[in-house]
């Protein structure tokens, strides 16, 4: 084997395969999944890989820089990006993320 060629691994693998099929060159960006008014320029783990989330494709969804730099490895972003407009948590979101955003920082779900 050439020690000079590197193989990427498979979660780099797996990223830029879906990231080829979200984000087609020419096409225009899908919007984030978290805020819905920024165009995705990342594709994020729903459930993080540091929570055992895996490379399956129903586990990567787009999302804003803003967003996907809020959420981190948590269940959700925490803060809305700049311009927002709108009730934070969005109503759209699945519940378990609205559930986990209001016991980790209050307010009336």
């Amino acid at each position: 084997m050439d020690q000079g060629v590197r193989t990427p691994d498979l979660t780099t693998w797996v990223c830029q395969v879906e990231h080829h099929r979200y984000f087609q060159e020419g096409a225009e960006p899908p919007v984030c999944s978290y805020c819905q008014q920024n165009p995705a320029e990342h594709l994020d783990h729903v459930i993080p890989r540091s929570q055992g989330g895996d490379l399956l494709p129903e586990n990567l969804t787009p999302a804003c820089e803003w967003c996907n730099m809020s959420k981190g490895a948590r269940v959700a972003p925490v803060n809305p990006p700049a311009g927002y407009v709108g009730e934070w948590p969005p109503s759209f979101w699945p519940q378990r993320m609205t559930d986990w955003w209001h016991s980790t920082y209050g307010g009336n779900p």
